[in-house]
């Protein structure tokens, strides 16, 4: 890995130039282990959302032998030079494929090949093989599930020669082997639980999975660039875009059905003591959730590892503040998946442990790994206690709230169902001040004159942080004179521009020359004017004033006049060129027939 712009203490680290300080331990990897299981409970993996209690906490079984560095069945296999395309990195993954095929056979196994030249090899292909452990709902199609996604790479550098790297990733592996072996009556029990319901395969929640990802080829084989490492990520991610789901599946591919990409590295060490900060602002919501187990875990006392330097915990950025997340990161395996689009929570201590790289004179090997802090991380496996203390909320939380009903045996969606929170003396709901845990109550309604159904949920405990300013209550404006409201139903008329008038008017009048124009072209005869005008006078200039009393009103609805005035005086006018035109049009045809034209 190799750090990325200015994260305060990261400056001085690049995963290639000489770390600062660094943290570590092999203890810390225990303690992570406890946390890392619990946020998996956070992350709806069990029955629902739950927060185990006390009891559970100090019950939680810790890796035990497990974690020997010499004899432990999980971590020992994995504590030899593991450099990509040897007989060693075979052998350590024939380890994980043994553990998950003996102790985990509902487990499926799938290996990622690809090969690569490196500067070291010249023109010879390096094989690098991914390792992918998936447990899905039995019932569910690969295409609708969405998968946690916890990650680890299992190689090690080529150079200084013998290089084990034990926090880099030797125990982060020996955590994921834990989890799932952990997790795994968990997902048993939740599954056929949902089974027996009726509620598997449903439709009406989304189908969620588990896949554990073991990559090869992270470590850089001469110098850390974009192309001398991450060789398996680089391989993985790009195959996971291309390989496309069938059309009717809930996900487009294997990468956008990661629903968080964990990934845990350089863990077992405590010197100096191991600091996580939350890296991404995204994913600082299940930073936090980590957090809030690891100190519930601490103040019971279940955890071996000491906190020193005044520090009270590993992950200490719980109260980090939007602003202050910037661009920086540290450069690692979740690069490639990362710039896909897939959301990172990025579990690596800040600084580098002082066995970095053996850079620092202290080899990273089992000898300087903290085996009490590694077994912390192993507690934390049986996430399925009910829901039995009040749920702690600040402002940054919230809850969400799954209702499934059935019908004929089949998940239904309820009508009228809502959530009612309040007090549990008075019943006084939101908004005010409490100092008692509020009640949470999930309220069905029914129909006709049957009682709807009251149930109590969980208790809400209302925490308030000193540090930040509590939010103002406006009280709601009830029976109160309100602004006043005006309605525009339409825009008034507008009256044409006058060029446009002007050009009508024109139009208008210059049909009245070509009349005369095209009468004189067609042989008018003047001379019988004198005869028709005296024979029926008042017709002639009646329907030659209808016409010009047409064209005017045809005007006049253009200017001003509504549909309403048109239409009276266009049947006056009509009316008047009908008897007008009759008794003209008779005079011309009786001249006509005695000769006279």
């Amino acid at each position: 890995m190799m750090v990325t712009n200015c994260f305060d203490e990261l400056l001085c680290i690049a995963r290639h130039v000489s770390p600062c300080q660094t943290p570590g331990s092999a203890g810390f990897a225990r303690s992570a282990l406890h946390i890392l299981v619990a946020v998996i409970a956070f992350l709806d993996l069990t029955v629902a959302y739950q927060a185990l209690s006390d009891d559970v906490l100090r019950a939680l079984p810790s890796a035990g032998s497990d974690f020997d560095i010499n004899n432990g069945a999980l971590l020992a296999p994995i504590l030899i030079p593991r450099v990509p395309g040897t007989e060693n990195s075979l052998i350590v993954q024939h380890h994980f494929i043994d553990f998950f095929k003996r102790t985990l056979p509902k487990w499926t196994i799938e290996l990622h090949n690809s090969s690569a030249t490196t500067p070291t090899s010249k023109t010879q292909e390096i094989p690098f093989v991914n390792l992918i452990f998936r447990r899905d709902p039995p019932w569910a199609a690969e295409g609708d599930v969405s998968r946690l996604t916890l990650v680890a790479h299992y190689d090690s550098k080529i150079e200084p020669k013998g290089f084990i790297g034990a926090t880099d990733s030797a125990v982060p592996c020996a955590v994921l082997m834990h989890a799932a072996r952990s997790l795994d009556d968990a997902l048993t029990q939740k599954w056929e639980a949902m089974k027996a319901s009726g509620e598997a395969g449903n439709g009406l929640e989304e189908e969620k999975g588990v896949q554990i990802v073991l990559l090869d080829g992270e470590e850089a084989f001469e110098t850390w660039t974009s192309t001398d490492s991450l060789y398996g990520a680089r391989a993985l991610a790009e195959e996971w875009e291309r390989g496309f789901y069938p059309a009717a599946s809930q996900f487009k591919s294997p990468l956008t059905s990661i629903s968080l990409f964990v990934l845990l590295d350089l863990l077992g060490s405590i010197t100096p003591w191991p600091r996580v900060p939350s890296y991404f602002l995204t994913t600082h919501w299940a930073y936090q959730a980590m957090a809030k187990v690891e100190k519930r875990l601490r103040d019971l006392g279940t955890l071996q590892s000491k906190p020193s330097s005044g520090v009270p915990q590993f992950l200490t950025d719980s109260d980090k503040q939007a602003s202050s997340f910037n661009r920086g990161y540290i450069e690692d395996d979740h690069i490639p998946f990362m710039a896909r689009g897939v959301e990172i929570l990025h579990i690596i201590p800040s600084p580098f442990p002082d066995q970095w790289h053996d850079q620092r004179g202290i080899p990273d090997d089992g000898a300087h790994l903290d085996i009490p802090s590694s077994d912390d991380w192993a507690k934390i496996a049986q996430p399925k206690a009910a829901l039995a203390q009040p749920l702690a909320l600040d402002t940054t939380d919230s809850i969400k709230l799954i209702l499934t009903t059935k019908e004929n045996g089949k998940g239904k969606r309820p009508h009228q169902a809502f959530v009612v929170i309040k007090e549990e003396d008075g019943g006084l709901r939101l908004p005010r001040a409490f100092e008692k845990p509020l009640r949470a109550s999930i309220v069905i309604g029914s129909f006709g004159s049957s009682q709807g159904l009251v149930a109590p949920l969980f208790d809400i405990d209302l925490v308030v942080n000193p540090n930040v300013a509590p939010p103002q209550y406006e009280k709601p404006l009830r029976y109160g004179k309100l602004p006043e409201i005006h309605h525009i139903f339409g825009n008034p008329p507008k009256t044409p521009p006058k060029v446009l008038s002007l050009v009508f008017t024109i139009a208008v009048l210059a049909t009245i020359p070509a009349l005369f124009i095209g009468w004189i072209a067609v042989g008018a005869n003047l001379a019988h004017l004198q005869s028709a005008l005296g024979a029926a006078p008042l017709s002639h200039a009646a329907f030659f004033g209808s016409i010009l009393a047409m064209e005017g009103a045809f005007f006049m609805y253009y200017k001003s006049w509504t549909l309403g005035q048109l239409l009276p005086a266009i049947g006056v006018i009509s009316a008047v060129s009908f008897l007008s035109g009759t008794k003209a049009l008779g005079e011309v045809q009786s001249r006509r027939l005695a000769g006279e034209r």
